[in-house]
C-alpha cells in the first residue's frame, strides 16, 4: 500500500513506516503540540457523533481534552522507550498503542462519564483509527 499525499508530498509506502525500527527516545518535545491538537481536531467530530446525544457540545469538548490527556502523552513519550527496549518494530508499537489509547478513552467514558458500553467503545476506537491513519499518511 503507499502513502502518497497529495502532489507526492509523502512518498514513502506504508509498509516502510510500519518496518521501522523504534528508536530509544520519545517523539521531539516541540512536534508534540501541534500532533495534540492536530489528533484532537480528528477526533472531534467523530466524538461528536458518537457522544451528541447523550453529553452537551461543551462537555464533548471537555471529555475529548480529558480523553487526550489521558493518552497522547503516554503514546507521544512513554511507549516509544517501551517499544525500543522490547525491541518492536513501529508495527508492533502501533498497535499496543492503538489498544491501549481506545481501551483507557472507552474505559474513562464508561465510569467517568456514563457513556453506554457499546458507544464507548465503537466511538474511540473509530476516533483513535481516524488520528492514527491521517498521522500515518502525515508521517509517511
Amino acid at each position: 500500500m503507499n502513502c502518497t499525499g497529495p502532489m507526492g508530498l509523502f512518498s514513502a509506502t506504508c509498509e516502510e513506516l510500519l518496518r521501522t525500527p523504534i528508536q530509544d527516545r520519545a517523539y521531539p518535545a516541540e512536534q508534540w503540540g501541534f500532533a495534540f491538537f492536530l489528533t484532537i481536531a480528528l477526533e472531534a467530530p467523530i466524538y461528536w457523533l458518537g457522544l451528541r446525544t447523550k453529553l452537551s457540545l461543551r462537555r464533548i469538548a471537555a471529555v475529548l481534552l480529558i480523553l487526550n490527556l489521558l493518552t497522547h502523552p503516554a503514546v507521544w513519550y512513554l511507549w516509544p522507550r517501551w517499544a525500543f527496549r522490547a525491541g518492536w518494530d513501529f508495527r508492533t508499537y502501533a498497535l499496543a498503542c492503538e489498544i491501549f489509547a481506545p481501551a483507557l478513552e472507552a474505559f474513562t467514558l464508561i465510569l467517568g462519564f456514563k457513556i453506554p458500553p457499546g458507544r464507548a467503545v465503537v466511538t474511540s476506537i473509530l476516533a483513535n483509527l481516524c488520528s492514527w491513519w491521517i498521522g500515518a499518511w502525515i508521517q509517511s
